[in-house]
């Protein structure tokens, strides 16, 4: 199956079940790439992901699908604070090991950043990103993200720390959302 054959899009209320599921898996085979783990994680009860899908479009998952199976995800959250919310937090990206490599995430994201930006008000997009994570440090500084910072023990799993780059974007609004 190739790149073109899987269907990215949005996900709604009815994708609860499959994003309950991918996450879940997505924490378990990947501890050290998420900040939250099977026990605390926003998505840990079926319930909390069904909720979160009904938040667009402040919030939204984007989902890529293979038939009807969900196999990569990533989400944008725009911040909810008056002082914040001209931001948006892309996170969560992931995708199943036998769809790497086909441009999947760089397609999430690419629709995750274009929602941002029909965001009324919204002017930035921040990621995080271990540093050892160097295929996904590319992939996002190639869709335009910057650099700004370092934080070291970021995360701790296990006794081992592991440090996150900070990155950012300068989203320019469509038409729509001026």
């Amino acid at each position: 199956m190739s790149a073109m054959d899987v269907v990215c899009r949005p996900l709604d209320v009815a994708d609860a079940d499959q994003l309950f599921t991918l996450r879940a898996k997505a924490l378990r085979n990947e501890p050290q790439a998420f900040a939250s783990s099977p026990d605390d994680d926003l998505y840990r009860h079926r319930q909390a992901a069904a909720e979160s899908l009904s938040r667009y479009p402040d919030q939204v998952v984007m989902g890529a699908f293979a038939d009807a199976r969900m196999v990569a995800m990533t989400g944008c959250a725009r911040l909810d604070k008056l002082k914040t919310r001209h931001r948006v937090y892309l996170w969560g990206v992931y995708v199943e090991p036998e769809f790497r490599g086909r441009g999947l995430a760089r397609r999430l994201l690419q629709l995750a950043i274009a929602h941002s930006r029909t965001l009324t008000g919204v002017v930035t997009a921040d990621i995080t990103v271990l540093t050892s994570s160097m295929g996904a440090l590319r992939l996002y500084q190639e869709l335009g993200f910057k650099l700004w910072g370092t934080q070291p023990n970021s995360l701790l799993i296990d006794g081992v720390f592991y440090d996150e780059h900070h990155l950012s974007m300068r989203l320019e609004p469509t038409k729509e959302s001026r």
